[in-house]
């Protein structure tokens, strides 16, 4: 809602690879996955075994329970059926994407924010019947908005009744994205801008056995993703980042023979 405060907190958790099995089939089968496709997804998790090699040297079989096969096209599926119903028990926007979760709500009065409170600990009462848990001390919360009054929001340690405070940041990364608490970005066109460059020094480096076209693909496939991935959300307010943004473009532009003379305004 534009022009209210925000709270969101980021709760990254290693759910892929805890996953419990006996956990995963009940929630199959609760979905109506019966007969012969459950079996055959029972089958595909059991009876698979690991060990470690270091050196020549190997460790003893070990039985693998937990966690779905990583690289595999079943895998994601099975992850997604298992969190699926994560968001039904909460009262807060919730926002998943492969182990990440983000809940938020408005802050606007105090009633929202024990709301919150209340959608975190809903969070690890879920975690603790499915058998996998949150790691407190890598869970954050950014507050966005000015005047925001920047309340405090607690975690029940795994196996524990011992709460701890949730890290409050300033900027947070979101899906390759450096959110701040103003929502300005100019962090992110800095990170970006500084990436960007990076590789236009290498592309610089050989620039003299390159011609124009060459120099312009590889702008494009190596540099310019840099400064456009997500800028729908991003696009730059203030003319500081704007002027790093089109520096890289210039820099770029020198690059190619005949053009590096030329003005670039």
């Amino acid at each position: 809602m534009v022009g209210s405060l925000f709270d969101v907190i980021h709760t990254p958790a290693k759910f892929p690879d805890s996953v419990p099995h006996q956990r995963l089939i009940l929630k199959i089968d609760s979905y109506g996955i019966t007969s012969k496709v459950q079996s055959w997804i029972r089958a595909f998790l059991t009876d698979r075994r690991q060990r470690v090699s270091i050196s020549g040297s190997v460790s003893e079989w070990s039985p693998v329970t937990r966690g779905v096969p990583q690289g595999s096209i079943l895998g994601p599926v099975l992850f997604v059926i298992f969190i699926n119903d994560l968001p039904d028990v909460l009262n807060s926007w919730c926002q998943m994407y492969a182990d990440d979760t983000r809940v938020s709500t408005t802050v606007d009065f105090e009633k929202e924010s024990q709301v919150l409170q209340k959608d975190i600990d809903r969070l690890v009462e879920w975690a603790d019947r499915w058998q996998l848990h949150f790691n407190a001390a890598k869970c954050k919360v950014i507050h966005l908005g000015r005047n925001n009054p920047a309340h405090k929001y607690t975690m029940k340690m795994h196996n524990s009744e011992d709460r701890t405070v949730l890290e409050p940041t300033g900027t947070e990364k979101d899906l390759g994205v450096q959110v701040d608490a103003e929502l300005k970005f100019s962090q992110h066109i800095e990170m970006q801008v500084a990436k960007a460059n990076r590789i236009l020094g290498l592309i610089r480096h050989s620039y003299q056995f390159l011609d124009g076209v060459s120099i312009k693909q590889l702008f494009t496939a190596l540099v310019r993703p840099h400064l456009e991935f997500a800028n729908v959300a991003w696009s730059p307010k203030y003319q500081k980042d704007k002027n790093l943004i089109e520096g890289v473009q210039r820099r770029a532009t020198r690059l190619v023979p005949g053009l590096s003379t030329l003005p670039t305004q």
